[in-house]
């Protein structure tokens, strides 16, 4: 029987009037939506936009995100409905928006060349300045509207990129020809026919090895992704030759993760990322795709290791996707960062309001200072203020554990969780 990709879209949000609307209104996807009302022309990618760029010999503005980024709902509100930053997009750029997951192929090609640019991971929103032919000549990912976080601001480069392809046609041309050469370093591709044997086996733990961290698990620094595929990749290993080098590996980034601020403890389920080394500050993204691969290795990691730890977190993790991201038997793709305009919002405690609330319920001082400690909410606060984000601080579980979250449970369900727009993605048979 043949299966059809069916792409549903979930509304959850309901798009303020304004005076503006551009050609974006015309467009089914979420992302796209949200921007059809800022003051910048903008045009979806297609021939129409890339066309008036070559005929108005005008510079292109590319921009790529998609509907539950945090730092894309910033970029928006400071620059693109901002009457300044549109008045100077308007005149000298044709401006594009692409949604990563409408276009991923065109999200991979252009965050591959931030990589080789800048020798790090892009992110998103990904900023892209282009020349009228659609060839790049610098790459960003957000970009304040003042000067500040590392870049001149869109104020100052909008109009300093224009003078260079007006009045600086060489440097302009050196700027294009530096980019189309880191391009070229992609185009060769190697074969994907060598076979796993015990020697390749043994070159991707070594590898994996110097990348390393023994002590917090993980294979960087910060910001610090699950990498759920070189996981999997290190549990096989183990059970194709008994590598414990890879086991090792393996578990402690696992183990690190279920413990750390990546996985919700009170209500479940992994965010996208952290922005440190422990696995404590994460951004409050939740992407379905991330918690799905990141089931199958803790199943695998339980069935070797039997740590009734992993089964939890599978466990909760699975519960978390069947109540926030199912909605009419379909999973939903993403939750926002954001709750009532705040990143994180919905998921962090006030030590003070916690233990007061749990003393009313009727608990002891001593018990609900313990618990506390246990889940790292602390007087003084860990991540925001004096706002606390839980994590696993001990091996002894405490007796009130699981009434203590599910008072805690219960103060997010008073809380507002900003939801932009959630995608769904359905195949029916």
């Amino acid at each position: 029987m043949k299966k059809i990709l069916i792409f549903c879209m979930f509304s959850l949000s309901i798009f303020a009037e304004n005076n503006y609307t551009n050609a974006l209104i015309k467009e089914d996807s979420p992302y796209l939506q949200q921007h059809a009302h800022n003051p910048v022309n903008w045009y979806p990618w297609g021939k129409e936009a890339l066309e008036k760029a070559k005929k108005e010999k005008k510079l292109i503005f590319l921009s790529i995100g998609y509907s539950t980024c945090h730092w894309c709902h910033v970029m928006e509100e400071e620059s693109f409905t901002d009457t300044e930053v549109a008045k100077l997009l308007n005149e000298h750029y044709i401006s594009i928006k692409v949604d990563r997951e409408e276009y991923p192929q065109i999200d991979k090609k252009y965050q591959q060349l931030y990589m080789r640019v800048h020798g790090e991971r892009g992110g998103w929103p990904l900023s892209l300045f282009m020349s009228p032919d659609a060839r790049v000549f610098h790459l960003a990912t957000y970009i304040s509207k003042e000067e500040g976080y590392g870049s001149d601001g869109m104020m100052n480069m909008l109009p300093s990129f224009v003078k260079m392809y007006q009045t600086q046609s060489k440097k302009f041309q050196q700027r294009i020809d530096k980019h189309q050469a880191l391009a070229m370093q992609g185009t060769q591709k190697q074969s994907a026919k060598t076979k796993l044997t015990l020697d390749v086996m043994d070159q991707f733990v070594k590898e994996a090895a110097q990348e390393f961290d023994g002590q917090n698990g993980g294979f960087a620094k910060r910001p610090k992704f699950p990498e759920a595929s070189k996981i999997a990749l290190l549990l096989d290993i183990y059970r194709i030759d008994g590598d414990s080098q890879a086991l090792h590996m393996a578990e402690l980034t696992l183990k690190k993760m279920a413990e750390g601020g990546l996985y919700d403890q009170i209500g479940g389920g992994f965010f996208r990322y952290t922005t440190d080394e422990a696995w404590q500050i994460p951004h409050f993204e939740k992407m379905l795709y991330t918690n799905a691969e990141l089931i199958p290795q803790y199943v695998t990691l339980y069935e070797l290791t039997k740590d009734p730890l992993y089964k939890r977190v599978v466990i909760g993790t699975i519960a978390q996707m069947e109540t926030h991201f199912m909605r009419e038997g379909l999973y939903l793709s993403a939750s926002d960062a954001d709750s009532d305009g705040e990143e994180g919002g919905y998921f962090i405690y006030s030590y003070t309001d916690v233990y007061k609330g749990l003393l009313e319920k009727g608990l002891k001082k001593s018990e609900i200072e313990k618990t506390l400690s246990y889940l790292g909410i602390e007087e003084d606060g860990n991540i925001d203020g004096e706002f606390s984000h839980a994590h696993i601080t001990g091996d002894e579980v405490p007796a009130q554990l699981e009434e203590v979250k599910a008072y805690l449970k219960s103060l997010r369900k008073k809380r507002k969780k900003r939801i932009m727009i959630w995608r769904v993605h359905c195949v029916s048979m």
